[in-house]
C-alpha cells in the first residue's frame, strides 16, 4: 500500500526505495522500506502453530496464543494456506475475505478461488 517504488540494492542489501517516477501522489512511508524490511520485529520466517501443523484444522484451537511457534519452509507454508482454502471452499463454498480497518470501515472485498 505504499505504492510502486524501484529498490536501490548495494552489495546484496536493499538500501534506498525510489518512489515510482510516474506516480502523481507518491507517499513518503516509501522511504522508510529499506528499514521495515531489515526490522527486528520482522517476520523473516513462516511459523504455524505446533498443533496446527500436527492435527491441521482438527487441532485444538483453544491453544491458539499459548502454543508454540515452529518455523517451516515457505513451500510449506504456501501448502498449508492453499490446503485451507481448498478445505473452506469445499465446507463452505468459495471463501469470501474481507479486510477491514480498526472501526470497521470495509476496504476491500475479494473472492478467492482456488484452482484444482
Amino acid at each position: 500500500h505504499w505504492g510502486v517504488m524501484k529498490a536501490k540494492v548495494e552489495g546484496g542489501r536493499f538500501v534506498e526505495a525510489i518512489p515510482f517516477a510516474k506516480d502523481p501522489l507518491p507517499t513518503s512511508l516509501v522511504e522508510y522500506t529499506p528499514d521495515m524490511v531489515y526490522s527486528q520485529s520482522r517476520i523473516r520466517h513462516p511459523m504455524v502453530r505446533a498443533g496446527f501443523l500436527k492435527e491441521g484444522p482438527k487441532s485444538n484451537s483453544g491453544k491458539r496464543g499459548r502454543d508454540a511457534f515452529v518455523q517451516v519452509s515457505w513451500v510449506k507454508a504456501l501448502e498449508l494456506v492453499a490446503s485451507e482454502l481448498k478445505r473452506v471452499r469445499a465446507t463452505s463454498g468459495h471463501p469470501r475475505f474481507t479486510r477491514e480497518t480498526q472501526d470497521g470501515r470495509v476496504l476491500a472485498n475479494c473472492t478467492v478461488r482456488v484452482r484444482h
